[in-house]
């Protein structure tokens, strides 16, 4: 079976370049990018099988990208993470039928169980 392509959405490099080196350990095929508009870039070249995004970042929150991504491609399966976890975030989350709303710090190992789980 081909590996399965995760994107990872995140203006924090350091955050990127941690889950990126975890995840090609585990043999994913990892994309990056670090705002929602350069994501929807990479999906029209390399639809990802699961986008893992930050909330918080500039020209478009990962919780609209979820939404537009959504539209596009119901099949790909989300991941959202937030280091300004608000209700607000988690109900627009659950609407978007993100499978799980993480907040940061992350567990890293955590996330990589929670990942191979939905695969």
């Amino acid at each position: 079976m081909a590996s399965k392509r995760i994107l990872i959405v995140d203006d924090e490099q350091n955050i990127s370049f941690l889950l990126q080196n975890l995840l090609e350990d585990a043999g994913y095929d990892i994309a990056t990018a670090d705002n929602g508009i350069a994501a929807l870039e990479v999906i029209k070249h390399q639809k990802p099988d699961m986008i893992i995004t930050d909330i918080d970042m500039p020209y478009m929150d990962g919780l609209e990208l979820v939404g537009i991504v959504r539209n596009m491609h119901p099949e790909i399966k989300n991941i959202v993470m937030t280091g300004s976890p608000n209700q607000h975030y988690y109900q627009r989350a659950k609407e978007y039928g993100v499978i799980h709303y993480l907040t940061k710090p992350l567990d890293f190992e955590n996330l990589k169980v929670k990942i191979d789980a939905l695969f």
